[in-house]
């Protein structure tokens, strides 16, 4: 989003270069990416003159979009590793659930159903496909990060405490979780090492130490880099530092 032009899902190779716009959006688009190289998107669509809804759709690496979803209020999606299904927040009446989406009709199971004082986003599948890392806001303006199994059961909780904890990601091996944390005074990337037969997680460490703020991680396929969000005087840059927890 650069303030002049259509907010657009871009693509750039990994330095950074090449960058171009892969599709436009209908707002800032939360988004992951399937085994065979598509990416998967929530956006908002009218429905009517008054309603607009935020829905699934798939675009191919040339642009071609394909909506998976009408009307069903979802967002947030993580792609599970077999590209058949993937985990989604669905918003309604005040609250949210989490749910599970079949990627070729798009028909939806529920996870874990709406409560009026729990909220949840960003969730992340984990690479073996049995975990689900989340974050759960609950009552107290508690706002963490806990692991869940493929059933939507808590199995642990990764953060309890009053830092805004967000946007959990995995290493490519499934032994480590990454996510953003205000718990110094400024947004940096934390991290935790994770059990991947029991789900459960370390003890967190801080990965980076900046003035400014730095959030929304993921790690590449090879293990070695951090990519995230690095706030600025002059708005977000997309940044990257040594994967070295």
């Amino acid at each position: 989003s650069d303030g002049s032009s259509d907010l657009q899902l871009a693509i750039a190779s990994a330095d950074g270069t090449s960058r171009r716009t892969l599709t436009r959006t209908n707002g800032l688009a939360t988004f992951d990416w399937m085994p065979d190289g598509r990416v998967l998107f929530a956006q908002l669509e009218l429905a009517d003159r008054y309603r607009a809804y935020s829905d699934l759709y798939v675009t191919t690496l040339d642009g071609t979009v394909r909506r998976l979803t009408h009307g069903a209020r979802l967002s947030d999606p993580s792609v599970g590793p077999d590209g058949a299904s993937a985990v989604a927040v669905a918003g309604g009446d005040g609250t949210t659930a989490l749910v599970s989406v079949d990627l070729t009709n798009g028909q939806q199971t529920t996870l874990v159903a709406a409560e009026p004082d729990v909220q949840w986003a960003f969730p992340s599948v984990s690479p073996n496909g049995r975990w689900i890392a989340v974050t759960r806001w609950t009552l107290g303006a508690n706002h963490d990060v806990v692991i869940l199994d493929r059933r939507g059961g808590v199995v642990h909780e990764v953060t309890a405490d009053r830092a805004l904890d967000l946007a959990p990601k995995w290493s490519p091996d499934g032994q480590h979780l990454v996510w953003g944390s205000d718990r110094s005074g400024i947004p940096n990337i934390l991290g935790a090492p994770v059990d991947p037969e029991t789900g459960i997680a370390g003890a967190p460490l801080m990965l980076t130490n900046v003035r400014t703020g730095a959030t929304f991680p993921s790690i590449d396929p090879s293990g070695g880099w951090i990519y995230f969000s690095g706030y600025h005087v002059d708005g977000w840059e997309v940044e990257r530092v040594r994967f070295a927890p």
